[in-house]
């Protein structure tokens, strides 16, 4: 994507159409921390919820929505996620396949405020802007020596061939830095608890 003489994207395809998406940044932080706290899948209520903060327009959602509401909802997804792949197109290719939580959005959001203020000069209390400008300052603050960035690379997982003295150091930034459980982990591990004292 040309970042510097094209707009940025406002519009998703949905059947063959394509529909207007409102795009400020906190309907997308909002839309992954309820994804986050669904681990099931969203709930009618919920899903209905982002559907609307993403495409009503006086109070209405386009019949083309109301019709198609799963592909909507996946191509605002896609809308979404592709900010961040846009955002930063480079990178070693590398995948370290592990499913490990590095970053959320609500147990994080105050240190993403502060580094916010620090780098950028920015209230993001205040700070109205398109998701994908967003997305840009965010993973450029990502690649700084940042409080975002140390919390992400202490819940990292080391490599396999890190030496002892940087294992007992990890250890002790990634317990500073856990990440509180979700409602379904504490069940999770509660259930897992039960069966062990069968």
């Amino acid at each position: 994507m040309d970042w510097l003489t094209r707009p940025l994207p406002d519009t998703v395809e949905i059947a063959g159409q394509h529909v207007k998406i409102r795009t400020g940044w906190r309907r997308a932080v909002r839309s992954y921390i309820l994804q986050s706290s669904n681990e099931d899948g969203l709930n009618l209520t919920d899903a209905t919820a982002l559907l609307t903060s993403w495409f009503a327009r006086n109070g209405q959602i386009p019949q083309i929505v109301k019709d198609n509401p799963y592909m909507a909802l996946s191509a605002a997804y896609d809308w979404r996620d592709s900010a961040f792949g846009q955002a930063m197109p480079y990178g070693d290719g590398s995948s370290d396949n592990t499913s490990k939580k590095t970053f959320d959005w609500e147990a994080d959001s105050g240190i993403v405020r502060i580094d916010f203020k620090h780098i950028y000069g920015i209230d993001i209390s205040v700070y109205q802007a398109h998701w994908y400008e967003f997305a840009l300052l965010f993973s450029g603050m990502c690649a700084m020596d940042t409080l975002t960035s140390n919390a992400m690379q202490a819940r990292r997982p080391l490599p396999s061939d890190a030496a002892d003295y940087e294992r007992k150091q990890h250890r002790a930034l990634e317990r500073a830095w856990s990440l509180p459980l979700t409602e379904y982990e504490r069940v999770k591990m509660h259930n897992a608890r039960i069966l062990e004292e069968w």
